[in-house]
């Protein structure tokens, strides 16, 4: 089938399998038992116990036994949750290296551009100096899903298939912009499996050339992300599971009791 070439392809770029290197030692890479076996059941293709397919989602629309259709359904804030948790992943990241980034109050940096609905273009984060040639540069991050329909086409076949599609519409939108306020446009897109495109995987690895790949002293963390890089691979991995599970777990409860369904759910 198309969506599991999709996801199979997704599961095996770059990135996707970061997130199962985590050793539970730390806050950051920990997962509730629940939330654990719900990326596994995602990861594997597997229906979510928690998911009746005989129930609608807020949206109207009946959701897919693999919960797929809750990692992409805009009704509700989970997906907002999960986008802001990234962001603020890769901010912290690069505010290790000593480089100043911004997340909040870029509604005017990119002043004298509007989108499509006549709104102001915000950027989800700037960086002073980053490129080699020590450029600015503007990030706008996405996750998206290889297995909706509107991905399927390239996502079945093509590697990165999706963040490629949403790379592309994102530097469309945002490159002109950007080089006429100086600064380079970088799309980060990671796709719900893990894999990360070349902006996103291109930001850690900028940020471990900066301190040679080391961690700072006195960080937190176990032998197998014992590197600038693997920390860091882990712990955006590991939030991004750990919200896929959320959504899928969450969403499908609000709708078992807006249908009346009270009883324990099965996870």
């Amino acid at each position: 089938m198309d969506k599991d070439r999709a996801r199979l392809r997704s599961c095996a770029g770059p990135k996707a399998s970061s997130w199962l290197n985590c050793i539970p030692k730390i806050p950051l890479f920990k997962m509730e038992p629940a939330d654990y076996r719900s990326c596994l059941r995602l990861r594997l293709g597997l229906p979510q116990l928690c998911v009746r397919t005989d129930v609608k989602c807020r949206c109207g629309t009946y959701p897919d036994a693999e919960g797929i259709h809750y990692l992409t359904c805009t009704h509700g804030n989970h997906l907002d949750t999960r986008h802001e948790l990234i962001v603020k992943a890769f901010h912290e990241m690069v505010q290790v290296t000593g480089r100043h980034s911004q997340t909040k109050g870029l509604e005017d940096v990119l002043h004298g551009f509007l989108n499509h609905k006549g709104n102001r273009l915000v950027l989800d984060q700037t960086v002073t100096g980053w490129t080699d040639d020590r450029e600015d540069i503007g990030v706008d991050y996405a996750i998206c899903c290889p297995c909706a329909q509107s991905y399927l086409p390239v996502s079945k076949d093509d590697d990165l298939g999706a963040a490629s599609k949403r790379g592309g519409g994102k530097t469309g939108k945002y490159a002109h912009p950007c080089r006429a306020h100086n600064m380079e446009f970088t799309p980060a897109i990671l796709e719900v499996y893990g894999a990360m495109d070349a902006g996103a995987e291109g930001i850690i690895k900028k940020a471990a050339s900066l301190l040679t790949n080391e961690l700072p002293e006195g960080t937190a963390t176990t032998w197998t992300a014992d590197s600038f890089a693997a920390f860091y691979s882990q712990r955006i991995g590991i939030a991004l599971q750990r919200s896929n599970a959320k959504a899928i777990r969450l969403r499908s409860m609000r709708d078992l009791r807006a249908a009346g369904f009270l009883g324990v759910q099965r996870t």
